[in-house]
């Protein structure tokens, strides 16, 4: 490292790899937390529907209204691990992209030629399963509502 502004490239280059590692964390750790809290929301509604259940001699409900909320909840289940699972792909390929294009940031910050035709890998893909995690989200959430109005529609339809 004969030029002093190596010292500062190389520098510069390890902070935007701190900082690229830390969002990644970030985002992964959010998640993981999202998730973790949609299977909470339907599991523990199915929990609660077979505890109401259980009590059915005390209190009259409409068992067709009950089952359509259990599909409900369990479809919100089914959409939240469809969720983790395009999440986890997205994270991969976030992965795979924040690497490459670290790699070319560090070729660029030390002028050296490594890739002319510089691409990011998968960057399509991670896009879709992103999207595909985003609604998946969303579809267990509403799996929830809907089963949650389905079960008070059958306590209430019972009486």
């Amino acid at each position: 490292m004969d030029d002093p502004r190596d010292e500062i490239r190389l520098e510069y280059l390890r902070d935007w790899r701190a900082l690229a590692r830390t969002r990644m964390e970030h985002i992964i750790g959010l998640t993981n937390q999202i998730f973790r809290h949609l299977v909470l929301l339907n599991g523990g509604a199915i929990v609660s529907l077979f505890t109401l259940l259980g009590h059915d001699a005390q209190l009259r409900v409409d068992r067709a209204n009950l089952m359509q909320a259990f599909i409900a909840f369990v479809a919100g289940l089914v959409a939240t691990m469809g969720g983790m699972t395009a999440s986890f792909f997205a994270q991969n390929r976030l992965f795979a992209i924040e690497h490459a294009t670290a790699e070319q940031f560090a070729a660029d910050l030390m002028e050296i030629e490594v890739n002319a035709g510089f691409k990011i890998p998968g960057l399509s893909f991670g896009r879709v399963c992103r999207t595909v995690a985003i609604a998946l989200s969303f579809t267990a959430l509403a799996g929830f509502g809907v089963g949650c109005y389905l079960a008070l529609l059958s306590v209430t339809a019972g009486k």
